[in-house]
């Protein structure tokens, strides 16, 4: 047995990894002491007598699902409150520092939209996100939530939702706010960009950078018909892509071929 979390062995060999191949992007793993479960779908090659390949190796990937009909509580579009939304735990792993430091530009620009944390997770991040909102004189924009009991009557009445991260495995909070009609944002890296084409239907910022997720949101903000346009598109992308139906019946197609061969 391999202890994955944050091993800096055997690379191509941990979770999430193509073995022999690529080490994973970002660490798949809960801290020991934390039970998960993950699969890989690896199909092996196949290699005549001769040594010849017959047939290449493959992985299938399915993505995550979401119960769309959950998230069906939208406001139009223009009676919308100019706000954001960041559906995410307080956890290293998040960036919210970066989005509040974008929070503090905008200001400067003119621009003060409410900035909504939904999400609970460690107390001392929560603790350090609201200093820093203080320090930088936003903290009457900033509001931490916490647990959002009815988060699809939230995102249902703003108009952006902003994923602020240093990684993720699949952004399903930014899939949640995409699919209630906010136009999507999130910072480039590895799992967001699963969810987001930018400029198609939804726009990607440079990893922590405040200034840039800032002139994002001022775009944004300013320009409403272009944010209504980007939530158009994404909420059809995510209707395609990420409906929980369309998971089970990949599923069911793969262990049906998996069956017919056995």
């Amino acid at each position: 047995v391999l202890d994955s979390y944050n091993s800096e062995t055997y690379a191509d060999g941990q979770c999430g990894a193509v073995y022999g191949q690529n080490p994973p992007l970002v660490n798949a793993c809960r801290k020991p002491g934390e039970w998960q479960a993950y699969d890989i779908l690896f199909t092996a090659p196949k290699f005549a007598a001769d040594g010849k390949l017959e047939s290449p190796a493959y992985v299938t990937v399915i993505h995550n699902g979401i119960d769309l009909p959950r998230w069906t509580e939208r406001t139009p579009w223009h009676q919308r409150e100019d706000a954001i939304v960041m559906p995410a735990r307080f956890a290293r792993q998040k960036d919210h520092e970066t989005l509040i430091r974008a929070i503090a530009v905008l200001k400067t620009k003119g621009l003060t939209p409410t900035l909504y944390f939904a999400g609970e997770g460690k107390a001392a991040w929560r603790a350090d996100a609201e200093r820093l909102a203080q320090r930088l004189g936003v903290s009457d924009q900033v509001q931490c939530l916490g647990h959002v009991a009815n988060l699809p009557a939230l995102l249902g009445r703003v108009k952006l939702c902003v994923l602020s991260t240093h990684y993720e495995g699949l952004g399903l909070g930014l899939i949640e706010g995409m699919a209630s009609g906010c136009c999507g944002v999130g910072s480039d890296v590895e799992g967001v960009r699963e969810v987001i084409t930018h400029g198609e239907n939804g726009l990607l910022v440079p990893h922590a950078d405040p200034q840039a997720m800032a002139d994002t949101l001022a775009d944004l903000l300013t320009h409403t018909d272009r944010a209504e346009q980007l939530a158009i598109a994404g909420q059809a992308h995510v209707h395609r892509i990420f409906d929980r139906t369309r998971m089970r019946q990949q599923y069911l197609d793969l262990f049906q071929k998996l069956g017919a061969k056995a």
